[in-house]
């Protein structure tokens, strides 16, 4: 049986992009991880998904999580994340059960569906 949860998050351009990515993928310690739409272990086809004819200029990192601890990832990103932009992460999630998707914006204290 599973439960997923479906999530993006984005994040300022500004960032180091590798250096946060390492601080969010150490809340998983089962193998999962957020990818970037953007990186480098993907095939070169696969690499700046987009729709229309330009790449995404947002950095955006996405997972399908199997019983993902939100409260817990929430806390995560808000607490153990060396944001230098914290005001624009926002992670938008769904799970399989929701009629759509939420946003969550660690820094604003605001959760909007």
């Amino acid at each position: 049986m599973s439960y997923v949860c479906d999530t993006i998050l984005k994040f300022s351009i500004l960032e180091n992009k590798n250096n946060v990515m390492e601080q969010v993928n150490s809340f998983f310690d089962d193998g999962d991880y957020f990818v970037m739409l953007d990186s480098e272990a993907l095939p070169a086809e696969a690499r700046h998904w987009y729709g229309g004819s330009k790449a995404f200029q947002t950095p955006i990192a996405i997972g399908a999580f199997n019983y993902l601890d939100l409260p817990r990832l929430k806390e995560h990103l808000r607490n153990k994340v060396n944001w230098k932009y914290p005001k624009e992460v926002q992670l938008i999630y769904c799970n399989e059960d929701d009629f759509g998707f939420q946003i969550w914006e660690p820094h604003a204290g605001k959760e909007f569906q």
